[in-house]
């Protein structure tokens, strides 16, 4: 069943970084670029303040060092598929959200290995799961599927509006199909922790 999990799990981020990139056009970024002083500040909520405030908070109770980095890998992962979708509903155009979207994703290639290095040295637990690991799953499951979608969005738009809608439906349903086999797996885990503070 883990192996299940874990190969639904990916194809499922792999459609969901696809369907952005169909969506999105070089122009996008350029257009995203243009207005450096959001964007610094985005990478900033995004990299730094999100993070530091899942450290405190982690630190403000007794979490076994396992749990405690896991809370704090969830907030240094990039972006949820469903990100661009909610970033459209405050009212951004949908060439500078997607922009956007990219410019956020993309150095997670860089910042996602990093913090796993700087994480061990913080909270010394065995994860399997090596800096090293940590960048070629993100550049296979990221900067791969993103240039992948954006590649045919732009050179040929007629079959990337057709892809669009598949590839979210098949990720959302990929994604439902990871929640129940997680839930399934780790029931005893997650019953665990409550009372701790981790649910909180």
């Amino acid at each position: 069943m883990e192996q299940i999990f874990l190969l639904t799990l990916q194809t499922s981020l792999v459609l969901a970084l696809v369907g952005v990139g169909l969506q999105s056009r070089w122009s996008d970024l350029a257009y995203t670029l243009s207005r450096p002083g959001l964007v610094l500040r985005a990478v900033v909520a995004v990299n730094v303040i999100v993070p530091l405030t899942a450290v405190v908070l982690v630190e403000l109770f007794q979490l076994a060092p396992v749990v405690k980095a896991g809370i704090v890998l969830m907030a240094v992962a990039p972006l949820a598929p469903a990100a661009p979708v909610r970033m459209l509903k405050v009212g951004e155009t949908a060439s500078f959200t997607l922009g956007l979207y990219v410019l956020l994703v993309l150095p997670s290639t860089i910042i996602v290995p990093v913090t796993i290095a700087i994480l061990s040295r913080l909270y010394p637990v065995d994860v399997h799961f090596t800096a090293a690991a940590a960048a070629r799953l993100a550049i296979s499951t990221i900067l791969i599927p993103l240039l992948i979608g954006i590649i045919v969005g732009t050179f040929f738009p007629a079959i990337a509006k057709r892809a669009i809608k598949p590839a979210r439906f098949l990720s959302s349903a990929g994604l439902l199909l990871c929640l129940g086999l997680i839930t399934i797996m780790m029931w005893d885990e997650m019953m665990a922790l409550l009372g701790n503070g981790a649910l909180l």
